[in-house]
């Protein structure tokens, strides 16, 4: 595309791509750096010592034990001074209604602080109907993953075609396509932002032939020039640099008095910021994770499910976000779901960090939301995934019978609820595309081993009674299924 980013910035809708392209331009640069750490004072560190350079910060804040309030605040204070936009990659993968949430609430509030988050077209347009309504009034915006940089993922041409044609029908909330390759058909106003990146040699930094959990890099070069990226994603080629401000030079975003000047600020800078640390052998983080929570889960098993997240990363992403974090869900959590999209090693990365833990997850091979991009061949891709990872795979999400698995695998059909009924609320739609099925259709028609109700219980106005009321009518369909 011959056309400047300042040029395109003409063509955006979203005011915050219409910023971010004329950053870029202002700045003259087109480097966002991934931060995926596990403490809130490395994360600030690194924001500091790149923010003069780059044009885009992206964080994983679930993979930060210690991230508050006062973290966010720092942050954009950097973020202010520095000049570069926020991009929270959260890879939003649910249902309207629960994205909504995710967004909005929750322990992170990602919506007061991060400009810019990314998103999942999996579950459908109204993915971005919930982010655009929890964003109300605020500058906001999505980058839909239209491909991914990781071995063996599920993404297909059509899976992307239909990524680019929901970003089109939505240019007021979405401000580009997390990319590989060219997007020819995209509009000049989307941005194609491009991860997976590293230089593959050099003095001063650790390389990365590979992470052993699936992730494919490119080099600079190829990214803008082949792959048509407009703002290239590097992360361990910086962040586990020795140096990084060494490692900013040699790519010709830093000189010796852009150096000094950095320098200068971490030193009069009021944020608490740690030393560098030397960076693992081989690029790894060392995950620390503490002794499982005391719980008894002899009546019941805790699956941590829609409210926090599927996961749906590249596997160390996974591994860094189940394993560690604020929510430390390896720690408390029987169960987790994951979607397959990414491949095979984001089941990898969640058994690399349960170690010896009795953990598990579900993967999600159908969806109960209107407009899914789940097709057949996904779905037997993801059966065989999970006939390929028995000892962590314990069942599949599903809305239909899986004929073909184990028996040994559970079916959990999430999308029910009771058509009518006093002592529940009625829910003929949510307005964000969910679809619900009764509790017969699900265990008689659907295949249900288990099913997931939601708001017909926990929004009820007597919750007890409707617990009891779903109870009966499940397993009593149960019974007639093997009677």
């Amino acid at each position: 595309m011959k056309l400047t980013y300042g040029e395109r910035s003409a063509m955006a809708v979203n005011s915050v791509g219409k910023a971010l392209f004329q950053l870029m331009e202002e700045k003259k640069t087109n480097l966002c750096v991934a931060v995926d750490v596990t403490t809130a004072e490395e994360l600030l560190r690194i924001a500091a010592e790149t923010g003069p350079y780059i044009c885009l910060f992206k964080t994983h804040v679930d993979a930060v034990e210690n991230f508050t309030e006062s973290t966010a605040k720092s942050l954009l204070e950097i973020a202010q001074k520095e000049k570069f936009i926020i991009l929270e990659d959260r890879k939003f993968a649910d249902i309207g209604k629960t994205v909504s949430l995710q967004y909005g609430g929750g322990p992170m509030k990602i919506v007061t602080w991060a400009d810019l988050v990314t998103c999942h077209s999996i579950s459908g347009e109204n993915a971005i109907i919930g982010l655009k309504s929890a964003s109300k009034d605020l500058p906001r915006g999505c980058f839909l993953v239209a491909e991914m940089s990781s071995e063996g993922n599920l993404i297909t041409p059509s899976y992307t075609k239909a990524t680019l044609e929901m970003a089109e029908m939505h240019p007021e909330f979405v401000v580009g396509l997390v990319t590989q390759s060219i997007m020819k058909e995209t509009s000049c106003g989307l941005i194609q932002l491009t991860p997976g990146v590293r230089i593959s040699s050099g003095s001063v930094h650790s390389i990365f032939a590979t992470d052993g959990l699936g992730q494919r890099w490119s080099s600079p070069e190829d990214a803008v020039l082949t792959r048509g990226a407009d703002i290239v994603v590097v992360g361990r080629g910086i962040t586990e640099a020795r140096y990084i401000l060494h490692i900013l030079c040699e790519k010709g975003h830093v000189d010796e008095a852009m150096v000094k000047k950095t320098e200068d600020y971490l030193k009069k800078s009021q944020i608490a910021i740690p030393k560098p640390k030397v960076p693992p052998a081989k690029g790894c983080f060392n995950i620390g994770v503490e002794a499982p929570l005391e719980h008894d889960s002899g009546n019941f098993l805790i699956c941590w499910n829609s409210i926090i997240l599927k996961f749906a990363d590249i596997g160390k992403t996974v591994s860094l976000q189940y394993g560690g974090g604020p929510m430390k869900i390896v720690t408390w959590a029987d169960l987790v779901t994951c979607h397959s999209i990414s491949g095979e090693n984001a089941i990898i990365g969640l058994k690399s960090a349960s170690k010896d833990l009795p953990r598990g997850c579900f993967l999600v091979a159908e969806m109960s939301s209107e407009g899914n991009l789940i097709t057949p061949s996904y779905t037997k891709a993801t059966l065989e995934m999970a006939e390929m990872h028995p000892e962590f795979v314990v069942g599949l999400v599903t809305q239909s019978i899986m004929k073909e698995t184990s028996c040994g695998l559970i079916q959990l059909t999430p999308g029910v609820r009771i058509s009518s009924g006093s002592v529940h609320s009625i829910f003929a739609t949510d307005g964000l595309g969910q679809r619900w099925s009764s509790p017969e259709d699900a265990v008689l028609t659907r295949g249900a081993d288990i099913v997931v109700v939601g708001r017909g219980i926990t929004e009820a106005r007597y919750v007890k009674e409707a617990a009891v009321l779903y109870q009966t009518k499940l397993w009593s369909a149960y019974l007639s299924r093997v009677g």
